[in-house]
């Protein structure tokens, strides 16, 4: 049996290889994206939080579909800096949060100068305050809508609006802190 195995191996593996270099590899569209944006908070159980920011977030993306007739879909990594400010009242903690994950962005036309599209993101949070020592880890569910536009071959610009609900745990603690929040960004794909 195992003649035969070698046989096989001997005689048939250098004319697969063969065959598979001949095959032309076709290398996957990627987009890299560049945004800042407001963000504002308006639901959330943390004491003394702020409300108003900024946040920065660049995102690496493969074109998973669309390649011949078909809308094109996305699958990014993104990362993320918010920084959201304090009210300036008596024990007011300015918020940081870095964020990082997975994004699905679907684009809704095609061949067309701004292209409308929406997004889908599960998101991890590390979550600290100005003042206090240490941090907590969540979760952030995100949903976006936007458009990109098309200005030359190379760059497109977009804007966009999001709506997010983040938690967070604490151990011995029955009800999760969470944030709610929107933001308006703008930014470049390239």
């Amino acid at each position: 049996m195992r003649s035969k195995i070698v046989f096989f191996l001997i005689v048939f593996m250098p004319a697969i290889f063969a065959s598979a270099q001949k095959e032309v590899a076709e290398r996957v569209p990627k987009q890299r994206s560049l945004e800042i944006g407001y963000r504002y908070v308006f639901s959330d159980n943390f004491p003394n939080t702020a409300i108003h920011g900024t946040s920065f977030m660049f995102d690496y993306a493969w074109q998973v579909s669309g390649f011949n007739k078909h809308k094109a879909i996305f699958i990014t990594i993104p990362i993320g800096y918010t920084y959201t400010f304090g009210l300036n009242k008596p024990g007011d903690k300015d918020m940081r949060i870095v964020s990082y994950g997975w994004t699905i962005r679907h684009e809704l036309a095609k061949n067309r100068k701004s292209i409308p599209f929406l997004g889908y993101a599960l998101l991890f949070d590390q979550l600290a305050f100005n003042g206090t020592e240490g941090g907590i880890m969540g979760h952030q569910t995100r949903f976006e809508f936007g458009y990109n536009f098309r200005c030359d071959k190379r760059l497109k610009y977009f804007v966009k609006a999001e709506y997010s609900y983040a938690s967070f745990a604490s151990l011995g603690v029955k009800k999760r802190k969470s944030l709610q929040f929107v933001e308006i960004k703008s930014g470049i794909r390239f």
